[in-house]
């Protein structure tokens, strides 16, 4: 009965979520905003359907993203034959790159497999490092983290190159990364791992946590010190073939500048 209510879920037009956030950095030149389409938590041997995933990689690609991130977890337990996942995701392209980190599950399944599949589709892994990418705006850090349950995440290395006055940028599977130490934390923090909580109350709030981390927070945004961080409800679904009050997620952020007292000065969406 939950499968069928699941694909039910997934083929109503209005099931996936597309949110879009505006963001301002006061280090950025002026210009058309810099356009990045955040993906995560696709479970591809979950129970979420093929064609709804791929429906997300779509949706991504309609804002003719600038750089695409892609926040672990490609699948859950197992890859199965003829990979699903570089079916889907073949469809991302992005004109200043595709960027990875793995997930809590990517490293139990295999980090050579996920960093083969972002590899195949032009994309790159970014592990406890990062790349500055040179934008119509001016120049951008993004750092990418290991996860902290099966990896070894370090937040100062993979910040350590970003160039002064430059804006930042972490990727990381899950927000708790945040709060490891480092004398340059980044600005803004997209993460993903939770799905929003995937079963909640009307109010969003999760029935059930089974990671209660950065303080109980699942979604959305938060203030961490000074860096924003945003958790993605995420793509698929794992373990139970539902979603109630937490609808999948692609989120397309717009960092734009200048002006302002502050390095993030606005946020909408959600």
């Amino acid at each position: 009965i939950l499968t069928w209510a699941y694909l039910r879920q997934c083929r109503a037009s209005s099931f996936l979520d597309v949110t879009r956030h505006r963001i301002r950095m006061r280090s950025l030149g002026s210009g058309p905003p810099i356009r990045i389409a955040f993906l995560t938590d696709f479970h591809f041997d979950g129970p979420t359907p093929m064609w709804f995933l791929r429906r997300a990689v779509d949706a991504a690609m309609e804002h003719r993203p600038h750089i695409v991130l892609i926040g672990g977890d490609l699948w859950t337990y197992h890859i199965g034959d003829g990979d699903p996942a570089y079916r889907a995701l073949s469809g991302l392209s992005a004109p200043l790159g595709i960027y990875a980190v793995p997930g809590n599950h990517d490293i139990y399944v295999g980090r050579e497999r996920q960093a083969e599949v972002i590899r195949a589709i032009g994309g790159e892994m970014l592990v406890n490092e990062g790349v500055t990418i040179g934008t119509h705006l001016g120049e951008v850090y993004l750092a990418g983290a290991d996860d902290p349950w099966r990896g070894e995440p370090d937040l100062a290395r993979a910040m350590a190159d970003r160039p002064r006055g430059v804006p930042s940028l972490l990727l990381a599977h899950q927000a708790r990364t945040i709060l490891g130490p480092c004398p340059d934390p980044p600005h803004l923090c997209l993460s993903g791992h939770t799905h929003g909580g995937q079963i909640c109350w009307p109010t969003g709030r999760p029935v059930w946590f089974y990671d209660r981390h950065l303080l109980d927070h699942g979604r959305g945004w938060a203030r961490v010190g000074r860096t924003w961080v945003y958790v993605s409800r995420g793509v698929g679904g794992a373990f139970m073939p539902l979603r109630l009050n937490c609808r999948p997620e692609v989120a397309v952020f717009e960092l734009e500048g200048p002006e302002g007292e502050s390095e993030v000065l606005a946020r909408h969406g959600q």
